[in-house]
């Protein structure tokens, strides 16, 4: 799944990018990609990528992709929160290893 694929890709590019990533943002997150995709079916979905301090600044990295349909549908057709239809993530360490893993 492409959800799948480009979070690994970010696995990938290790703990310094990530952090920067988050550093330049000048927040506690950090969007990392936003794309759209079709399904085989021809379902229109986007997929986030985003990186986040799992818990202090400057320590573990919690990095989540969530695919959500397109168009966004608020909750009860009316309230801005959206909810994605499935989810994928990583944590990493300073020293480059996942946690779980």
């Amino acid at each position: 799944m492409l959800r799948t694929e480009r979070l690994n890709e970010f696995r990938h590019l290790g703990y310094k990018f990530l952090a920067d990533a988050i550093g330049a943002s000048s927040g506690s997150s950090a969007e990392l990609e936003l794309l759209e995709a079709i399904t085989k079916e021809g379902k229109e979905y986007q997929i986030e990528v985003t990186a986040f301090w799992d818990d202090k600044p400057d320590q573990d990295i919690h990095v989540t992709a969530d695919a959500m349909p397109v168009p966004l549908q608020p909750l009860f057709g009316f309230i801005p929160i959206y909810f994605s239809e499935a989810g994928d993530d990583f944590i990493i360490r300073p020293d480059g290893s996942f946690i779980d893993e």
